[in-house]
């Protein structure tokens, strides 16, 4: 049965020196660049090799090589830094309260209609305000906004909002598209039944519905 690990912990310094290390395949002149003792940054590699419980690096005298865990380690040592660096950067544009978030859940004819049409101009008028919008079934989305995970939801049809404020947002306007010959005689067919029809409509949660019934569609 594996040996079960302990959790590796690891500091951003520490990255930073090892990914200089193995770029420039010399453990000093990542020091100097770094701006710390040689003998720190020797024991700084030789924390990271412990933690990791391997050797990182190959000693050699053409310089300091990544052993093959240390290109694994290498890669990843990378990808961390670059998300912290992005985290910095986002965090940046939250101090002092310059920057809000948004989030938006909609359904699939507001994604697609409404909010293209909308959003770019509250965007120019808040450009502090970070918009997250997503595409959500009608059935869900009233559920993310009272449990918090959306701050504004945009639904249609019958859906459940019970302990949520509800606003009239925008009215979808339909039209029915019949063959010529149900146009006769100047009548329109929404001044009369329509029999024996099959009809396409949009779906309760974006999708389309068939129906080819009998009964009248008045």
């Amino acid at each position: 049965m594996p040996k079960l690990r302990h959790a590796m912990e690891y500091d951003l310094v520490g990255l930073r020196l090892f990914v200089l290390t193995a770029e420039l395949r010399s453990l000093s002149r990542a020091a100097e660049l770094r701006h710390i003792s040689l003998a720190a940054a020797s024991a700084r590699i030789k924390a990271l090799e412990r933690e990791a419980g391997m050797p990182l690096l190959y000693r050699k005298a053409r310089g300091m090589l990544p052993t093959p865990a240390g290109e694994a380690f290498l890669r990843h040592a990378r990808q961390v830094l670059r998300q912290a660096e992005q985290l910095r950067r986002d965090l940046e544009e939250y101090e002092g309260g310059l920057r809000g978030q948004l989030r938006i859940y909609a359904n699939t004819t507001a994604v697609d209609d409404f909010l293209p049409d909308i959003l770019p101009d509250f965007l120019a008028e808040h450009p502090h305000v970070n918009v997250e919008l997503e595409e959500k079934l009608n059935s869900e989305i009233a559920r993310c906004v009272l449990d918090g995970r959306a701050d504004i939801g945009i639904v249609a049809g019958a859906v459940d909002t019970m302990g949520l404020q509800c606003i009239h947002f925008s009215t979808d306007r339909l039209v029915l598209v019949v063959p010529p010959k149900e146009v006769h005689h100047g009548v329109s067919p929404m001044k009369k039944p329509l029999t024996n029809q099959g009809l396409a409509m949009s779906g309760g949660e974006g999708g389309i519905r068939t129906h080819g019934t009998g009964k009248p569609y008045a």
